[in-house]
């Protein structure tokens, strides 16, 4: 027996609660070729190019071969992937003060204004 709209068995049609995304082939292939990039696994070697022991990653040897300033801005362009950003905010400053001393309020009077009390305000 087909499902009817309003049956009392949730909505009709769509994937299953719970069930993954399909996995891309492209995203796959570009994630397993980051994490081989920065997943340290050439033996390092020291001047004289003798192995220290101490294994490092291809972007560790790129990150030695740039000058400081392009190491310092391909570390920025990196922390934006994973860093969260400050969303710009607007705060309204403005104050209303309402608030008279009793010569005010007095003079008002006198003056033949019509005021309202401070607990009428």
């Amino acid at each position: 027996m087909p499902r009817k709209a309003g049956d009392g068995r949730g909505r009709l049609g769509g994937r299953a609660a719970g069930t993954p995304n399909k996995d891309k082939p492209l995203k796959t292939f570009l994630r397993q070729h980051s994490v081989g990039y920065f997943t340290p696994s050439i033996e390092e070697k020291d001047n004289k190019g003798k192995k220290t022991g101490r294994l490092v990653s291809q972007f560790d040897i790129d990150c030695k071969t740039l000058d400081p300033e392009s190491r310092v801005d391909a570390e920025i362009k990196l922390l934006k992937f994973h860093t969260p950003q400050m969303q710009s905010t607007s705060v309204d400053m403005t104050i209303v003060d309402d608030n008279r001393t009793l010569s005010e309020r007095l003079a008002r009077l006198a003056a033949g204004e019509d005021i309202a009390s401070p607990s009428e305000e």
